[in-house]
């Protein structure tokens, strides 16, 4: 009798919803003046984004966590996003941010990596990019804020402005809720003092659509059946 009703309730909760992509949605990174803090969000069609920098010890290991190390501040700009390279959450004038990038450079505070928080799951479409050169790679990361994982490393063939990655049908950035931009010339470049700024992310939230109350009574009745049917055989 236990394992019916554990096939019943089963059946019930997987009949609740379907999971579905909502419309595309895209955060523009742009400000005149330039604004600068320890995190910065935004808000687009209900869905809030918080942006943080940090520095990172980098993986080229793709399904491995990064270590990251410590946070500074990020900055936007009329050209996109990037990490102070002071390393340090401060709340000093702009002017204290040098060489505002997603850098690489040792001397400009790299390797940097940009940590986006999503308040509901979603999943990444693209990214564009500005001030990247034809031979730019970036790490792409997911998972929790402070455990992001190595997921794919892509070079940048365009530039110096409007240069996309398309993340479309990519599962390993569907149903995300942290979502992160590293650069350390892990890809196919090499090492060559790689410097970018994210202009936009392109995202979908994921949405769970209710069924109505017959669907799901019908879906347990159904569970249920089954279950019963391949007890008696």
């Amino acid at each position: 009798m236990t394992n019916v009703i554990h096939a019943v309730v089963a059946s019930a909760v997987l009949a609740v919803g379907v999971v579905t992509g909502a419309t595309a949605a895209t955060v523009n990174f742009s400000a005149s003046p330039a604004v600068q803090g320890p995190s910065l969000s935004q808000t687009v069609d209900g869905v809030t984004l918080t942006a943080t920098g940090f520095s990172y010890t980098p993986t080229s290991t793709i399904g491995s966590t990064v270590t990251l190390g410590a946070q500074a501040d990020v900055i936007i700009g009329n050209q996109g996003l990037g990490v102070c390279d002071d390393l340090s959450p401060s709340s000093s004038a702009l002017v204290s941010c040098g060489q505002p990038l997603v850098d690489a450079v040792s001397n400009n505070g790299g390797p940097e990596l940009a940590s986006f928080a999503f308040s509901k799951a979603v999943n990444i479409l693209s990214v564009t990019f500005n001030q990247n050169d034809n031979n730019d790679d970036v790490d792409l990361y997911a998972g929790s804020p402070l455990a992001l994982v190595l997921r794919d490393t892509s070079s940048l063939s365009g530039g110096p402005t409007g240069d996309v990655i398309s993340l479309a049908g990519n599962a390993a950035f569907e149903g995300i809720l942290n979502f992160g931009v590293g650069i350390f010339d892990f890809g196919p470049n090499g090492n060559n003092s790689d410097q970018v700024r994210i202009a936009s992310i392109e995202f979908e939230a994921v949405n769970v659509v209710p069924l109505p109350a017959g669907a799901v009574l019908l879906f347990t009745a159904l569970g249920g059946l089954g279950f019963m049917r391949r007890r008696r055989g």
